[in-house]
């Protein structure tokens, strides 16, 4: 199932997950993390929701790769307070948590509320990488928020992460835009 999902061939990992449940597997929570990554890439909403129930019902849930898959899938399919509920759901989120609802804060258009989210990250203590860095970026330029901008280049610099070629370009294009 991992082996069709991550060469992108959606139909073959629904068709394999259905079968093994079909066949008696009770699937795991990691079989439940791919599925849902899955269902997110399709946008498939009605999946997801079926999935949901099942994680609650098997208690998966509290499996943080499970809960980041489901905010995936509600945020690919526009219902972010979905997404949200999940992510506030989580007791220990790790930086793909943070990551998962930042980048769909930024899908659905909510810049603003990605930007007080990196500043809640910041508050717990979250170490931020490249990529968090970048959705920022995105999120500034997207506003045209010279200030959270440059706030978060000089935080790149502090980190040593400038040497990121796809951060680079995400200063590009923030600097660029203003």
């Amino acid at each position: 199932m991992y082996g069709y999902a991550s060469h992108g061939r959606a139909a073959e990992a629904l068709s394999l997950f259905r079968e093994l449940h079909a066949g008696g597997r009770w699937p795991h929570a990691f079989d439940f993390s791919i599925i849902l990554r899955v269902c997110a890439s399709l946008s498939n909403c009605c999946l997801g929701r079926e999935l949901h129930c099942f994680c609650l019902k098997s208690g998966y849930l509290e499996d943080v790769f499970v809960a980041n898959g489901l905010v995936a899938v509600y945020a690919s399919c526009g219902l972010l307070r979905c997404s949200e509920d999940v992510f506030w759901g989580i007791r220990q989120p790790d930086l793909a948590s943070w990551t998962s609802m930042l980048s769909a804060l930024i899908k659905n258009g909510f810049d603003e509320k990605a930007l007080w989210l990196l500043e809640e990250m910041a508050r717990d203590g979250v170490q931020f990488d490249a990529y968090v860095l970048s959705v920022g970026l995105k999120a500034s330029s997207n506003l045209n928020c010279r200030a959270s901008g440059v706030q978060i280049h000089c935080l790149m610099v502090k980190l040593g992460l400038n040497s990121h070629a796809f951060l680079r370009n995400s200063l590009l294009e923030f600097y660029g835009r203003l």
